[in-house]
């Protein structure tokens, strides 16, 4: 989504003018198991980026200057109203299941090893 906002009036017709774009970046992430302990629901953050860009004025009044210019300062905030969730329980989930498939290797190769 882009907010565009209206342009400072100049206090000169040949004087600079600054134009302030706003992007909002809304980030999803999708829960990984369907699990009650797990974040299975969507959770969201909404950053705003802020963008301004000074308008180049010729002695004739246009807008129209060649040439790149380098003084668009950029910053982002980030939006503390929505905290990301701590993904703890899928972590100690996946270490989990990662632990118990290693044990049960080793108890299938014992028995392999019994057996022969």
């Amino acid at each position: 989504m882009v907010n565009r906002t209206t342009p400072d009036p100049p206090e000169h017709p040949n004087s600079p003018r600054t134009m302030s774009i706003r992007l909002l970046l809304t980030v999803s992430l999708l829960g990984l198991f369907g699990l009650a302990s797990c974040a299975d629901k969507t959770a969201g953050s909404t950053e705003s980026v802020t963008h301004t860009v000074p308008e180049p004025r010729t002695p004739g009044g246009t807008s129209a200057q060649p040439g790149p210019r380098h003084e668009s300062p950029t910053t982002v905030e980030p939006d503390a109203s929505s905290p990301q969730p701590v993904p703890e329980p899928g972590t100690i989930f996946l270490f989990g299941s990662g632990l118990t498939g290693l044990a049960l290797l080793r108890r299938r190769r014992r028995n392999k090893r019994a057996q022969a």
